[in-house]
């Protein structure tokens, strides 16, 4: 799932050198989610994925969303 949402992506866009894995000197703006994508996906009902709620963003680094729940 990971890989779907990240290095698959950027191969698609030909940004692979730039993004997608985390690794050094590679941009990463990564969110904190409160659920497991693939338990999600292993129950079959992609509806589950619109309960999710975002508990952090980071951007360059910084936190720039912290959820207060």
């Amino acid at each position: 799932m990971l890989a779907a949402c990240s290095i698959n992506a950027v191969l698609a866009l030909g940004q692979a050198y730039r993004f997608g894995d985390p690794e050094p000197r590679k941009i990463a703006d990564p969110i904190v989610i409160d659920q497991d994508f693939v338990e999600l996906a292993g129950r079959g009902d992609a509806g589950l994925v619109r309960t999710t709620r975002v508990l952090a963003t980071i951007l360059d680094g910084a936190v720039v969303f912290k959820s207060q729940e």
